[in-house]
């Protein structure tokens, strides 16, 4: 009962933040904003009620019933909390992940030098986060965003999901979160389990897209573009403090979720490019002549790929659909067995395949015929 009280004291809290920051109305409302759509409206309106006034109540409420549960649970696990804060250890990073934070933080430097510019009134290019670009397709309105992630999802063929882990932004916070449960000790899933349901997300969010559009393209019978169409970027303050609010909401949910669970299981970005991912030239290619099969890189696989399964089967890279190309597994390998490289999809194989599956039915035909 004590925990309960103190992980709800936790979740108002953050709540709260998060409406005072505006991050309640930001990407990570995506899969919502999919059934949204249907109704003719967005998350950005539809959940513009959670603002800075609603959102001071929810941090007062938070607050009281986190300072409530700890002056009773920290008596009872004062000896754990003290274990987790001396056993505090942050781990070593690969030399993939090292060069992935970098990149990741050359990123968040660029978004915010970009809203340091227009905050302070020396430039005026909108917001290219994805679900600018698929409000605004709703209403047969086009500009930068949808330019941006238009190219995004084209060079899912050269470089696979490399924007899932190395380009998104969330990118950064859910594996910050899984550091940071990690370096107290705290055991994060990487397993997957009913994944089908991103392709569930992923087909109500795009229909809905499609279907908007649609409407709105037969009923004015016209498109606009304009490359200054978008929404306006974040204030300063708020993209900030957004950022350090999904923190400690993103390590509460991963804690009981698992790893990267915005993108294995709700981001209808991250669905729509698993579908033709695999055909992407850049992979994470295997040798066969290193591999010993320990099976340590699907052990701290992010995504929970089955990289095991892939090279019983011989593959000749990880060809699966949610492999994110972080990196990871590379670092993890001691045999250095794996390594990234151009892997060119097996269309002669393919179509040798296909040919040979319709010899054979034909010859089951065939067969039953006389």
């Amino acid at each position: 009962m004590k925990k309960f009280i103190f992980v709800l004291g936790v979740f108002l809290l953050v709540f709260g933040i998060s409406c005072a920051t505006e991050e309640m109305v930001g990407c990570i409302l995506m899969p919502i904003s999919g059934v949204l759509y249907f109704f003719g409206t967005t998350s950005k309106e539809f959940f513009a009620v959670f603002t800075m006034a609603l959102g001071k109540y929810f941090i007062m409420a938070g607050g009281f019933i986190l300072a409530t549960a700890l002056i009773f649970l920290i008596p009872t696990k004062r000896k754990e909390i003290s274990d987790d804060v001396k056993n505090f250890k942050w781990k070593k990073f690969g030399i993939w992940k090292k060069r992935r934070t970098l990149f990741q933080i050359f990123i968040l430097s660029l978004i915010t030098f970009h809203i340091c510019l227009v905050h302070f009134g020396h430039l005026n290019i909108p917001s290219m986060c994805p679900r600018s670009s698929t409000d605004l397709a709703t209403v047969g309105t086009f500009g930068l965003s949808a330019v941006y992630w238009g190219t995004m999802y084209l060079l899912v063929f050269i470089w696979g999901r490399f924007i899932c882990s190395w380009f998104c932004v969330y990118s950064f916070v859910q594996e910050q979160s899984n550091n940071l449960l990690r370096s107290f000790n705290k055991k994060v899933k990487t397993t997957v389990k009913h994944n089908k349901i991103i392709y569930v997300v992923t087909s109500i969010f795009w229909g809905s897209v499609i279907y908007n559009f649609l409407v709105f393209y037969m009923n004015n019978d016209t498109v606009y573009f304009q490359i200054t169409n978008g929404y306006k970027v974040a204030d300063l303050w708020v993209f900030l403090g957004g950022m350090a609010t999904m923190l400690p909401l993103t390590m509460f949910l991963s804690h009981y979720f698992g790893n990267r669970f915005f993108c294995k299981y709700v981001c209808p970005v991250g669905g729509l490019i698993s579908i033709y991912s695999r055909v992407g030239l850049l992979k994470i290619k295997i040798d066969y002549d290193k591999c010993k099969q320990c099976k340590l890189c699907s052990r701290d696989c992010q995504m929970g790929v089955s990289i095991n399964k892939l090279i019983e089967k011989k593959s000749p890279a990880i060809l699966d659909g949610n492999c994110i190309a972080c990196g990871d597994c590379i670092d993890r390998c001691k045999f250095s067995a794996l390594s990234f490289g151009i892997n060119f999809p097996d269309v002669t194989g393919t179509i040798k395949r296909m040919a040979e599956r319709i010899k054979g039915h034909k010859k089951e035909e065939l067969g039953g015929v006389q």
